[in-house]
């Protein structure tokens, strides 16, 4: 299982930096404003707040690299190689661990719905990519 693991290490690494790449995309091209909107902040607002960009870079990437390795896990443990069988467990996930939570922020937190959405969206759009480098990696 250990040799299983790090003969998908290169993968997971590369699988994570790519998701990481799909978010920076999606805030910054795609849904920046939207977001931003939703959150009820601006440009201003972020560049102001002290908060380190850096750190949250690394943490982002850090955490698309343990989504991954979570998936080449899971897809270990199932013995999951195709394509369709590793969507379907990517989505499965996305709801059950990404959704879920986001969607009950709605009600708890007082979160626009439009937020979950575009942070919905993104989580699965990192995941899909993800399941298929994974699968795909040679």
């Amino acid at each position: 299982m250990n040799e299983l693991i790090l003969t998908y290490l290169p993968a997971v690494i590369t699988a994570g930096v790519l998701s990481f790449f799909v978010g920076f995309v999606w805030y910054t091209f795609l849904f920046g404003k939207p977001w931003m909107r939703a959150l009820g902040i601006n440009i201003e607002d972020v560049e102001s707040s002290g908060l380190s960009a850096r750190r949250a870079i690394v943490a982002s990437l850090f955490a698309s690299i343990a989504t991954a390795g979570g998936l080449a896990v899971i897809f270990i443990w199932m013995g999951t190689s195709s394509i369709p069988a590793g969507l379907a467990i990517g989505i499965t996930v996305w709801i059950a661990f990404s959704l879920t939570p986001m969607f009950k922020m709605i009600f708890w937190e007082d979160r626009r719905a439009t937020l979950v959405a575009i942070d919905g969206g993104y989580e699965l759009a990192s995941i899909l990519v993800a399941v298929l480098v994974l699968l795909l990696w040679p």
